[in-house]
């Protein structure tokens, strides 16, 4: 998984590798969304709304249909314990070294900032606030540094799994995912970075799947990442169990879905009182519609902590954009031309029932540090 790729971002070289999928984002956070793309669920049922989450001990993962699993040992300044808050129950090892047969994931930088500082160990000297500190407002430098740091992610894709695959033998034999959790905005609307406003560059990320049985072209429906455990389960001809997942096999079976959904439920700590602030919205191929649901004190809260301490807030107090400040108010909004109307999407969340147990953790010195360097608190 490439972390911040946006669907008009991905390289023709990974897109040329295999069926690419225009995907509806579960969410516009890292953590809910790596958790909705391995169990299939949206956020209300597995309830990963950040870093202090982790999945309940019986949710199910595409990982357990395997025998084997895995978490990349190579992560950089992404390692650690935050893969711990999420998927406690897998072990850190080397794609060259786990037994077959397997499932295996691995999160790159991908996009993230500061874009273009990550290594070919994806580490980083540079903090988001020092990058922004000295690149937010030149749009132009932003869009450069984002897209070399796409191209080194591809780069590392080669390094960490096709390489090993190859020196393997079992290539060929492997399907293979180039997904990312979310997009990135690099000026619009006075804004950088990810999680909000919930827009379209944001929530439609890319998805590929290879092998050489699969064709190399591109899916003209809709493809979420909620369909990805079952969409896995139909290239393998494995069944799975898509009861327990809110997909469908898009690519291989009868159902089109007709909508996604995309959930950001992220708690924030406060001198003056933590709050959550909460965007939900749907969409579909030509749009969809966000709603701010979080309360007015909350959303003041952001607002002030954007402009105070929140590293991307140098980007829209350099850019002065009026409606970049609007947006992470406004109750709700339509972006492009979605093919359904705003009371439909209001009545597709009513539909969505809050199921999840999960468990909380405590988050230590280092790892707080480390979020605070990639520009999450």
């Amino acid at each position: 998984m490439s972390d911040g790729v946006r669907w008009d971002s991905l390289p023709d070289e990974i897109s040329e590798m295999g069926l690419t999928c225009r995907t509806i984002a579960a969410s516009t956070h890292t953590p809910t969304a790596i958790a909705s793309m391995l169990t299939g669920q949206y956020l209300p049922t597995h309830g990963i709304r950040g870093f202090t989450d982790r999945l309940a001990e019986d949710q199910w993962t595409i990982l357990d249909e395997f025998p084997h699993t895995g978490l990349s040992d190579s992560a950089g300044n992404f390692n650690n314990e935050i893969y711990g808050f999420l998927f406690d129950r897998y072990d850190s090892v080397p794609l060259a070294k786990i037994e077959e047969p397997f499932a295996w994931f691995m999160r790159d930088a991908g996009g993230h900032a500061p874009y273009s500082e990550f290594d070919e160990t994806l580490q980083t000297e540079e903090s988001v606030n020092s990058y922004l500190a000295e690149n937010a407002g030149d749009n132009e430098q932003l869009r450069t540094d984002y897209e070399a740091g796409i191209e080194s992610s591809v780069e590392r894709f080669h390094r960490f799994v096709l390489d090993p695959l190859r020196e393997r033998g079992i290539l060929d034999e492997t399907l293979v995912l180039f997904a990312s959790d979310h997009g990135q905005m690099l000026g619009e609307y006075g804004h950088v970075g990810e999680s909000y406003p919930a827009c379209p560059e944001i929530v439609y990320v890319p998805t590929t799947f290879i092998h050489p049985d699969i064709d190399d072209s591109n899916h003209d429906g809709i493809f979420r990442h909620v369909d990805i455990p079952a969409t896995i389960g139909g290239f393998l001809d494995e069944d799975i169990d898509t009861l327990s997942t809110a997909g469908t096999d898009v690519v291989n079976g009868d159902i089109a879905p007709e909508y996604g959904l995309n959930f950001y439920d992220r708690p924030y700590p406060s001198v003056i009182g933590d709050f959550r602030y909460s965007v939900e919205s749907v969409w579909d191929q030509n749009g969809g519609y966000a709603f701010v649901t979080s309360d007015t004190w909350s959303n003041l809260k952001l607002f002030g902590g954007l402009l105070a301490m929140i590293p991307a807030g140098k980007q829209i107090r350099r850019s002065r954009n009026l409606e970049g400040f609007k947006l992470l108010f406004r109750r709700e909004q339509t972006w492009l031309n979605p093919g359904f109307s705003m009371e439909e999407a209001r009545r597709r969340l009513d539909d969505v029932e809050q199921t999840y147990d999960t468990d909380g953790v405590d988050m230590d010195a280092e790892t707080k540090d480390n979020l605070q360097d990639l520009g999450y608190l």
